[in-house]
């Protein structure tokens, strides 16, 4: 996971988990 741990499940939580997990996946090569 490149992107740092705070953020990511304030996104997740803030945005619906599926979103979050695209933009993750995005990341993740």
């Amino acid at each position: 996971m490149v992107l740092p741990m705070p953020p990511l499940p304030a996104l997740l939580k803030h945005r619906a988990p599926f979103r979050g997990r695209k933009l993750v996946l995005c990341q993740d090569p």
